[in-house]
């Protein structure tokens, strides 16, 4: 079985017979985290708005930022503590939020975030069968 047989039967199953039995009864923001769970699992990432959730864990992330330059995708990191990160930078304790790194200032906040998403598994070279 190829990956992309496996995705559509996956896929099938999904919107035949989980979405038709968890409709009725499951609340919007379920069947939104259900949709968006398939979807990872498709390998179709999703954005996820800052005002609906921050990442669970602290990390690399690819965010949608709006400054006055525009919207733009670039990278950045998450703590759920940026005191934690740097204390001299970050003064306030026990205070999440997206922070980047520059050889000459060190770490800077950033608020312009709008939405974020895990980056994607890097690309792998098949092995050479011989």
């Amino acid at each position: 079985m190829t990956l992309d047989e496996a995705k559509t039967i996956v896929k099938n199953i999904y919107e035949i017979q989980l979405k038709k039995d968890f409709e009725s009864t499951a609340s919007d923001d379920a069947m939104t985290r259900i949709d968006d769970a398939f979807q990872l699992l498709l390998g179709q990432q999703t954005w996820t708005p800052v005002k609906e959730a921050t990442p669970a864990t602290k990390g690399f992330y690819w965010v949608t930022l709006k400054a006055n330059i525009g919207v733009y995708v670039d990278t950045a990191s998450w703590s759920d503590d940026l005191h934690k990160v740097d204390e001299f930078d970050f003064p306030v304790e026990h205070r999440p939020g997206w922070y980047g790194y520059d050889s000459e200032y060190g770490h800077y906040e950033i608020t312009d975030v709008v939405a974020w998403m895990s980056p994607p598994q890097p690309y792998r070279e098949k092995a050479d069968s011989l």
